[in-house]
């Protein structure tokens, strides 16, 4: 039988880590947004 709490910890760290590429993503369009507008 499989244990449902690791499973729920698996899937926290899943979302957690979708949520920090999300950020970075952001962060790179935003510095690349200010790159090219000259705000560097």
């Amino acid at each position: 039988m499989k244990n449902p709490y690791k499973l729920q910890l698996f899937q926290n760290q899943k979302i957690i880590y979708q949520q920090k590429l999300n950020n970075m993503a952001e962060l790179k369009k935003s510095i690349l947004q200010k790159a090219f507008s000259g705000e560097l």
